[in-house]
C-alpha cells in the first residue's frame, strides 16, 4: 500500500490537492524532518553521480555521471520505482552539471562536463547544440527563472558565462542524437579532472579574448593558458589559477547571481553592473573573514534561499555558512576580504595595548583609504575599552552586544566533513527553514537554519555524498556522490518512537563532537591533489597517439 507521502504526491500530481497546501503545511514541518527516510535507490549509471536536479513540477529527475551520460528519470508512477526514460550522450568524460530549462515543457536540458563542453539538448528535435567556449571543466550551471532561455555556467578556467539558446555563437556546433548511440569517451583527448579537464589538443589560450560573446566574468583575464606544456613538463597546472565551483541565479531577480570560487569567497554580481568582465565588479562579497583566503578554504558550493535574502555556502576543510545578502560588510564596516582576519576583531578580542598601536603607526603605508581605516580602528578600539571599564564599575542592563558587528556570517553549521571532494549545499523547506549538505563520511546532514542545531543524519550511501538536491514542492531530497547510484529520501516512515529519538540523539551527539576543524593543508587530504595515476595514463596515451601519427 502506498505511504501517506506517496498518496499526497499522487493526488497533487492529479491536481486533487493544491500544490501550495502540501508545501506550506508539511514541507516545513519538523514532522517531515523527523520522518524522512530512504524511499528508493535509483540505479543505472556506471560511475559517480556528480549532478542531480528536478524539473519544475518535480516529477522528473535529471542526473549526470562519470560514465559521460545524462539520464532523465520519471517519478510519475511511483517515487519508489523511478524509470529511466531518456539517456543523453555526447560528452567525452565526466558530466558535472545538468538541469532542465524552465518553462520549456521538460523538452530542453543542459549539461556541462570535464571535456569543457556545454551542451543544450533539444529533446523534441533530437539535436544537441555544443558550445566550446570553456577550456577547462564545467562544474556548475544555473538556469534563470525570469529569463528561461538563458543559463549561466561556472568553470575551472576561471570564467562565468551566459548562454542564450535563441542566439548564435562562435565555437558552437549542432549534433544529432543518433550520432551518439554510444558514449565517445575515447574520441577526444581530454585532460583528467585532476588537471582541470578540458581539451588537451588545443593551442595556448589567451584568457582575455576567448569567446567574449558569452563571457560574463573572467577571474584570470590576463593569464595565457599553456596547458599542454604545463602538464607535459611538470609545471603546476593550478598555479595562479582561479576555479569557479558554483553559480546560482537569484530566484526572483534574474539580474543577480552568485559565484563561489577557489579564493574562498562567494561574490554577488548584477548583470547590469559588470564592468569589462572584471571579478571586482561584484556588488557584495561573502566569507568568514577569520578564514585565510586561498586554496585551503575554497568555497565549493553556494545557493540562494527561496526569497533570495540569504545564501548558503560550503567551504573546503571548514563549515557551512549562511550569509545575509542585504548586509554588505565590505562597504558598511570596511572589512578587507583579502586579509587573513579582520583587524577590528583582533583588537577587541586580544585587547591590543598602546605599544602595539604605536608599532602599527610606524608601519609604512601610503594608501589613504588604509590610513583612514587604521584611524577608525584606533578610535573604535579606544571606545570599546572605555565601555568595558565602565561596565566593570556598573553592570549593564542592556542586552545589546558591545562588540562591533564583525561576524560576517549569519549562521554556521559544523559536524559534517568536507575535505576530499567538491561539496554542494542548499536550503530545505518551503521557506528555507533548514540547511542540508553532504559529507565525506557518506552521510547527509540536516540542520535547523536559525538555531544551527543538527536535526538529522541520513545514512545509506557507501562513499562521499557530494550533491544534495531538494524537491521543488515536496519534503524530498535526492543525493549522489562517489556511488554510482542516486538516493531519494522523503517522509516515508512512521513517527519515531521515544527510543528511536534517543538513539538518533546519541548518534548526533557523537558527530557533534567531531568538528570539521581546518586541515593542516596537507596535500594528502585535499581533493585538488593531482592524481599521479591519471596523469601517467594521460601521458602514456598521448605518447602512443604521437607514435601512431
Amino acid at each position: 500500500m502506498p505511504s501517506l507521502f506517496e498518496q499526497i504526491q499522487l493526488r497533487q500530481h492529479q491536481r486533487q490537492v493544491d500544490p501550495s497546501f502540501f508545501s506550506q503545511r508539511f514541507y516545513s514541518s519538523i514532522h517531515a524532518i523527523q520522518t524522512i527516510q530512504l524511499c528508493t535507490t535509483v540505479e543505472g549509471h556506471d560511475g559517480c553521480v556528480n549532478a542531480i536536479n528536478f524539473n519544475e513540477q518535480g516529477d522528473l529527475l535529471i542526473t549526470g555521471s562519470d560514465d559521460s551520460t545524462v539520464k532523465i528519470w520519471s517519478l510519475v508512477d511511483s517515487i519508489s520505482k523511478p524509470k529511466c526514460i531518456q539517456t543523453l550522450r555526447g560528452h567525452s568524460t565526466n558530466v558535472f552539471a545538468v538541469n532542465f530549462l524552465p518553462h520549456q515543457s521538460n523538452k530542453k536540458a543542459i549539461s556541462g562536463g570535464n571535456d569543457g563542453d556545454v551542451r543544450y539538448f533539444d529533446i523534441e528535435k533530437q539535436v544537441a547544440t555544443v558550445f566550446g567556449h570553456h577550456h577547462r571543466k564545467v562544474l556548475k550551471m544555473s538556469v534563470n527563472p525570469v529569463m528561461p532561455d538563458t543559463f549561466l555556467t561556472a568553470s575551472a578556467d576561471g570564467t562565468c558565462r551566459l548562454f542564450d539558446i535563441r542566439g548564435s555563437y562562435s565555437k558552437s556546433r549542432t549534433e544529432k542524437f543518433s550520432d551518439f548511440s554510444q558514449s565517445r569517451a575515447d574520441a577526444v583527448d581530454v585532460f583528467p579532472q585532476a588537471l582541470g579537464g578540458g581539451k588537451a589538443n588545443i593551442a595556448p589560450i589567451d584568457n582575455s579574448t576567448t569567446d567574449a560573446h558569452s563571457l560574463l566574468v573572467n577571474f584570470d583575464k590576463d593569464r595565457v593558458i599553456q596547458r599542454r606544456r604545463r602538464a607535459l613538463f611538470g609545471e603546476d597546472p593550478e598555479q595562479s589559477h582561479t576555479t569557479l565551483y558554483s553559480v546560482d541565479v537569484h530566484p526572483l531577480n534574474g539580474h543577480l547571481f552568485i559565484v563561489s570560487s577557489s579564493d574562498g569567497n562567494v561574490r554577488l554580481f548584477d548583470l547590469r553592473r559588470i564592468d569589462k568582465q572584471s571579478p571586482e565588479s561584484y556588488v557584495n562579497i561573502f566569507r568568514n573573514v577569520d578564514l585565510k583566503p586561498g586554496d585551503q578554504y575554497e568555497a565549493t558550493g553556494c545557493s540562494f534561499s527561496v526569497n533570495g535574502n540569504e545564501i548558503v555556502s560550503t567551504q573546503l576543510s571548514d563549515h557551512v555558512y549562511v550569509f545575509d545578502t542585504n548586509k554588505n560588510y565590505e562597504k558598511e564596516y570596511h572589512v578587507n576580504y583579502k586579509e587573513k582576519t579582520q583587524p577590528i576583531k583582533k583588537r577587541v578580542r586580544r585587547h591590543h595595548n598602546a605599544e602595539e598601536e604605536e608599532e602599527d603607526e610606524d608601519d609604512e603605508e601610503t594608501d589613504e583609504a588604509s590610513r583612514r581605516r587604521r584611524r577608525l580602528l584606533r578610535d573604535l578600539n579606544s571606545i570599546f575599552e572605555e565601555e568595558e571599564e565602565e561596565q566593570q564599575e556598573v553592570p549593564s542592563t542592556s542586552s545589546q552586544s558591545t562588540e562591533p558587528p564583525l561576524q560576517t556570517y549569519k549562521h554556521v553549521y559544523s559536524s559534517h566533513i568536507s575535505r576530499q571532494t567538491i561539496k554542494g549545499c542548499g536550503f530545505f523547506g518551503s521557506n528555507s527553514e533548514y540547511v542540508i549538505t553532504g559529507s565525506d563520511d557518506a552521510r547527509i546532514y540536516i540542520y535547523d537554519k536559525v538555531s544551527t542545531k543538527l536535526l538529522r543524519v541520513l545514512k545509506d550511501h557507501e562513499g562521499c555524498v557530494n550533491t544534495v538536491t531538494p524537491h521543488p514542492h515536496l519534503p524530498m531530497i535526492a543525493s549522489g556522490g562517489i556511488d554510482d547510484f542516486v538516493k531519494i529520501w522523503g517522509p516515508n516512515g512512521d513517527v519515531p518512537s521515544k527510543e528511536d529519538l534517543q538513539k538518533r540523539q546519541i548518534e548526533m551527539d557523537s558527530v557533534n563532537e567531531r568538528r570539521n576543524a581546518p586541515s593542516s593543508g596537507s596535500s594528502e587530504t585535499g581533493f585538488r591533489t593531482i592524481n599521479l595515476f591519471s596523469l601517467m595514463r594521460f601521458l602514456m596515451a598521448s605518447r602512443t597517439r604521437e607514435e601512431d601519427e
